[in-house]
């Protein structure tokens, strides 16, 4: 392959070199010691990795942070030093906001004892009453430095449901612990003796995370008391699992997971049941909610499912025709028991306002005093 560099001669590359090739990762420096014995020259050749850090690493924990517009008065964030140094280390960090936050206190000053200590250093800001929703910026610096260190804040539009207390069953993955966290939802997580319907009654919603089936063998041991709470009136959500580790009667009614997906980050949205309350209460959806998400709209959809499941919206690739599984519910006794395999974990991690909404809309039908009202069942393709 070669690559034409303008008033340059062509430079010549080879068809395999690419970023991941064995030197890419080499350490930098080699270190050699010259032996000589008699009428033997040896060369001894060992790679040295050479770790560059500052004296003082600053990090924003947990970015980017969540205001609740017109909710939210005051906010926190927090700021992790590291101490890279051998000895003890003291400082000052340096904080800035853009307009519509104020800082309680602009310069903090900090020990480090020793090489790897750390500290958490609380920075609250009072929210302006003028803010409008927006991204926000916030800044830390050393005193005397001049690199800073930049976090987002999300001001946005957002109701969360009251009421509402959820138990996560976790993978490999902490994206819907974190969310609830920051939304300020009363969660846990569930391990294995919470399989019973003493413990699973006192949360409004069980969320089961992606690819649970694949790590939770307990969630698989104790899946029929998951659908027992459905059943008494619980609301369970189901976040993507791909298609060999999920069976068909893991859920109410039969659901076949394929390798449907759609890539396209921006590929139309349908709204197939707009009276449903994941898109009415308590944050009132719009087809706006559903620009701007990253990589991809969602993966592993279901192709067929049985008829008691209402499909809620129809989302493809350009050029492509699949069927409408990437959001399934269905009543199944008492309660409601959501599938969804859109890419939600991508969107929460990065506070995407309209999937935040949802998300707040999902864990509202968990909340809801009266029975929950669905579209007319969809048939499956």
């Amino acid at each position: 392959m070669k690559i034409a560099v303008p008033g340059n001669a062509p430079i010549t590359v080879p068809y395999a070199a690419h970023l991941f090739d064995a030197h890419f990762l080499r350490p930098p420096i080699d270190a050699l010691a010259s032996v000589r014995c008699g009428e033997t020259h040896v060369v001894l050749r060992q790679p040295v990795q050479v770790d560059v850090a500052p004296a003082v690493g600053v990090d924003f924990l947990d970015g980017p942070y969540l205001v609740r517009w017109r909710t939210d008065a005051t906010a926190q964030f927090d700021v992790l030093l590291t101490n890279n140094l051998p000895g003890t280390t003291t400082g000052t960090i340096v904080m800035s906001v853009s307009s519509g936050l104020q800082l309680d206190e602009r310069a903090v000053p900090f020990e480090l004892r020793g090489e790897g200590h750390q500290r958490v250093v609380p920075v609250k800001a009072e929210v302006k009453r003028e803010v409008m929703p927006n991204d926000l910026y916030l800044s830390a610096m050393l005193e005397g430095e001049w690199t800073p260190h930049h976090a987002k804040v999300r001001v946005m539009d957002l109701k969360v449901p009251e009421g509402v207390h959820v138990g996560v069953v976790q993978s490999y993955d902490d994206t819907f612990v974190k969310t609830l966290g920051k939304m300020g939802v009363p969660h846990a997580a569930l391990g294995i003796a919470d399989f019973t319907p003493g413990r699973l009654d006192r949360f409004t919603t069980v969320l089961v995370d992606m690819r649970a089936y694949l790590v939770r063998d307990d969630l698989i041991a104790n899946n029929q008391a998951l659908l027992e709470y459905v059943e008494r009136g619980g609301n369970v959500i189901v976040m993507y699992q791909k298609t060999f580790e999920w069976k068909e009667e893991y859920a109410p009614y039969p659901i076949d997971v394929s390798r449907n997906r759609v890539t396209v980050e921006e590929a139309p949205v349908e709204i197939l049941a707009p009276d449903h309350p994941v898109f009415t209460r308590p944050n009132a959806i719009t087809h706006q909610d559903w620009d701007g998400w990253i990589q991809e709209r969602g993966l592993y959809f279901p192709d067929t499912w049985d008829e008691r499941y209402t499909p809620l919206v129809a989302c493809v690739d350009p050029g492509e025709d699949i069927p409408p599984g990437s959001w399934l519910v269905a009543r199944y006794g008492d309660g409601t028991y959501m599938y969804t395999a859109l890419g939600w974990y991508r969107q929460l991690r990065e506070l995407h306002p309209g999937a935040l909404r949802m998300f707040a809309n999902m864990l509202a039908v968990g909340a809801a005093s009266e029975p929950t009202a669905t579209a007319e069942p969809g048939a499956a393709p």
